[in-house]
């Protein structure tokens, strides 16, 4: 586990929710010093949560009751690339797939996602230590977690591995 909680591993496994687009998932078990076995991964942009009754926070309330998750994780790198999304070339990529701009209307008509499509798939916009702030509020208030499941989230330095803190932008060593 992280220094800073000084435990010895339990039997439950410990969740973490990383960014997507960075291949440190194979590094996280010697990061936080868990066996691989004991430790679940699901990825997600920015290691972000942003709708609390979409897929990922399913997985999520099912790995709490079903595999016994008494700990999240959310980490993502303290460096992030901005966004290389145009909306354009995504709209041009739908048409030649046949997807097209009356059926983005409708789904927007209909509030499917509670916003624009191209927005919803953009994903949230800003500081990663917002980002992970906000996804941490989001789970430590959704009605379906308990309140005995541990949720912080963590800024990770891909090269010495070290991590930050966000709720108290302490590092792994200075929590010790």
């Amino acid at each position: 586990m992280l220094k800073r909680l000084n435990q010895p591993i339990t039997a439950n496994k410990v969740l973490v929710i990383a960014d997507c687009e960075h291949d440190f998932t194979q590094r996280l078990p010697q990061w936080l010093n868990i066996e691989s076995n004991q430790l679940l991964v699901l990825s997600s942009t920015n290691a972000s949560v942003t709708q609390p009754y979409g897929c990922l926070v399913r997985n999520i309330i099912l790995a709490i009751y079903e595999k016994g998750i008494d700990q999240i994780y959310l980490i993502a790198p303290e460096e992030q690339a901005s966004p290389t999304f145009n909306q354009q070339i995504l709209l041009n990529k739908f048409e030649n797939d046949g997807i097209d701009q009356e059926l983005i209307d409708t789904l927007e008509y209909s509030r499917i996602i509670n916003k624009d499509v191209l927005t919803w798939l953009k994903g949230p916009d800003g500081d990663v230590d917002d980002v992970l702030k906000s996804s941490v509020t989001l789970l430590e208030n959704h009605p379906l977690i308990p309140k005995r499941v541990i949720i912080e989230a963590f800024t990770v330095n891909t090269i010495t591995g070290h991590f930050t803190s966000i709720s108290s932008k302490k590092t792994e060593e200075d929590i010790c």
